[in-house]
């Protein structure tokens, strides 16, 4: 049968040749790949940041053999009877492989595969550069797969657990594998204090100053480092270490500058991490109270001159009334610089005794916050407080009398201001007879007196001697006679002699003082006056006798603080 189809078709073949057709007219078409098999060597491929293609794609096709007309399955050869291209195999998800019909063969055939994530082992996977991580807050860090650098968001996503609060190694970083990556790592970290802020001044005094600021003790924080450094934040110094969020700073000056910084810890069990330091903050110390000098009018009574002593400060609010109390016509003004100490304003003429009193002041914070120093004791244009006085009595001898009354003259109405010292010398100056010295008795020795010029004068400076004893006044200068004086108590004399012997005094109060010295009727008084509303402190003078020697002791609040001895 099949040979008699062969002779068939061989006939038919020669018959068409003789009417002229050539064989080629009688060449197959392509044949269409597009209902045939595409199968791969593999269906799920790594990913490994290079295009995935399985290692052989086979395509089959279904077709008649013209020799045995029966349908036989035929595989194609690549770049033969077809090409291949590949598309979305680089990156995670669904590759496909197209086959395309080439030469005897058209049509497209295609197969999809799989590119899965690279699944990462934990010991691979490198953070690096991690910055400080604060409550809440994801640091900043670098993520690598081997030798690869990954992105955040593209190739792992990032999640911190229990970061709520400050720890050292409480905190726990999760990088987890996303995109074309698979796998998680975990790194414990430590959580780190914020910026200390909310800075402000608790409290002050004239040698310290209280800062406080924001705590953060609710997000862990146990201690805060204080540092003390300039305006610009150098020559920085660790201050104190506290607990709490305040600090008291002591030891400075008066109405002083201070800028501080702040940082703030967890520490535990020996180690300790610290947050970032604050902007500076400034503040001031409270200026010093001032010491007025003294309260003056002018002669024709139309002026008032006010002086103080300079302290650290920005400036001065100087007031003053003719009300001691100063409920009413107070008059007040400012005078800017630490270094005027003075002013003069213009008052009505009267007879009105006028009181002042000044107060230091220090601005900060561009001129909008001002600290104000205590107020000083209110001083009047007149010195009428009585704060010491001592009376000795004399005989009236003319020409002692004379002496006596000359020397009180010369000291009468001085002023001596806080920290100065009186000199009898300097202020009696030389006893000589153009100033009206007569002589008188003195002492020339234990057992010997003699005339001398201006003798008697001792007295005058015993009777100081005495008053200033009162007052607690730093003796400086003082010297016993060669024998015993009968005006005054044994061992609370004054010898004076010019050029080798002096009567000293240091007003250690903090008011000026005004001697009044008066003679007369056979008194001798030293009275010490101030401008204050004040009194010293109670005095207690003991003198101890052994055989010769005399030994004055002065107490104060029960402790001696001058102790003087004579031999007569």
């Amino acid at each position: 049968m099949k040979k008699k189809i062969s002779s068939l078709l061989l006939a038919a073949i020669m018959l068409l040749t003789c009417f002229g057709f050539a064989p080629e007219a009688f060449a197959e078409a392509p044949v269409d790949i597009s209902s045939g098999e595409i199968t791969l060597s593999g269906y799920e491929f790594k990913y490994t940041g290079e295009a995935r293609t399985p290692k052989k794609v086979t395509v089959k096709i279904t077709q008649t053999n013209p020799e045995t007309l029966e349908n036989e399955t035929v595989t194609l050869v690549e770049n033969t009877d077809f090409t291949l291209e590949f598309v979305n195999n680089l990156n995670v998800g669904t590759a496909t492989v197209t086959a395309t019909g080439i030469g005897n063969y058209t049509g497209i055939l295609s197969a999809d595969y799989s590119i899965i994530p690279c699944a990462m082992k934990a010991s691979d996977i490198k953070i690096t550069d991690i910055q400080k991580a604060y409550p809440n807050k994801i640091p900043a860090f670098k993520v690598a797969y081997k030798e690869t650098a990954l992105t955040e968001g593209v190739d792992y996503t990032v999640s911190v657990k229990n970061n709520d609060k400050v720890g050292i190694k409480t905190a726990t970083l999760v990088v987890e594998g996303k995109g074309n990556y698979s796998g998680s790592k975990e790194k414990k970290i430590n959580i780190y204090p914020k910026k200390v802020t909310g800075f402000t001044t608790k409290s002050r005094t004239t040698s310290s100053v209280e800062i406080q600021w924001k705590s953060q003790s609710d997000i862990g924080v146990n201690g805060y480092r204080v540092y003390t450094c300039n305006e610009k934040g150098e020559n920085a110094k660790l201050y104190k270490t506290v607990d709490k969020n305040s600090c008291n700073v002591t030891d400075k000056k008066a109405g002083e500058y201070c800028y501080f910084y702040v940082r703030a810890i967890k520490k535990k069990d020996g180690s300790i991490i610290s947050g970032e330091s604050s902007k500076i903050f400034k503040t001031v110390v409270k200026p010093a109270t001032v010491s007025l000098r003294s309260v003056t009018k002018s002669k024709d009574k139309k002026k008032l001159t006010i002086k103080w002593d300079k302290v650290g400060c920005t400036g001065y609010e100087v007031e003053y009334s003719t009300d001691k109390s100063f409920k009413k016509d107070v008059k007040k003004f400012t005078v800017k610089g630490e270094s005027k100490t003075s002013k003069t304003v213009n008052i009505k003429s009267s007879d009105k005794t006028y009181y002042a009193r000044v107060r230091a002041f220090r601005r900060y914070n561009k001129d909008k916050t001002t600290i104000y120093g205590k107020k000083s004791y209110k001083i009047s244009s007149n010195y009428s407080k009585l704060y010491a006085t001592y009376t000795t009595q004399y005989v009236n001898n003319p020409n002692r009398t004379t002496n006596l009354k000359l020397a009180c003259k010369a000291i009468d109405g001085t002023i001596v201001y806080p920290g100065d010292t009186f000199s009898f010398n300097a202020t009696v100056g030389q006893r000589t007879s153009a100033k009206g010295y007569k002589e008188a008795y003195v002492f020339t020795g234990p057992n010997s007196h003699a005339m001398g010029l201006g003798g008697g004068v001792c007295q005058v400076a015993s009777t100081m001697f005495n008053a200033a004893l009162k007052a607690n006044f730093q003796i400086v200068e003082r010297h016993q006679h060669a024998q015993r004086v009968t005006y005054c108590p044994l061992g609370r004399d004054a010898a004076i002699f010019w050029g080798s012997e002096n009567f000293r005094f240091k007003n250690t109060s903090n008011y000026p003082i005004k001697i009044k010295m008066s003679c007369g009727g056979g008194s001798l008084t030293c009275s010490y006056y101030v401008c204050y509303d004040v009194s010293p402190k109670k005095v207690d003078l003991n003198v101890t006798r052994s055989g010769n020697h005399f030994t004055l002791k002065r107490k104060v609040d029960g402790k001696v603080n001058y102790t003087a001895h004579s031999t007569y």
